[in-house]
């Protein structure tokens, strides 16, 4: 979605950075919603009462590591960007 401070700023490179950054925070809370209903489906299976196999509890566990990487990513690839733009905007 386009606002209206981002017409006519004649800085292409500026929106381009605006929009990276916001899809990457998207991707970031993405991720960490989806650890948290992980996390959360696994307490319930602990909590039951029946044992939890073990498959799913693993299963919900290793789902919740790999959007831990994928929420790290993307803070590696925001703090790329933003410490580029940062040295940009020191260097001229």
């Amino acid at each position: 979605m386009s606002t209206d401070r981002n017409i006519g700023s004649g800085n292409p490179s500026a929106e381009r950075s605006d929009d990276e950054k916001i899809l990457l925070v998207q991707e970031l809370t993405e991720a960490l919603t989806a650890v948290g209903n992980y996390l959360a489906a696994a307490n319930r299976m602990i909590g039951g009462e029946s044992p939890p196999a073990q498959h799913s509890l693993a299963e919900a566990l290793e789902k919740s590591v790999g959007q831990c990487e994928r929420a790290g990513s993307a803070v590696r690839r925001l703090r790329l960007l933003l410490l580029g733009e940062s040295r940009t905007d020191d260097g001229g």
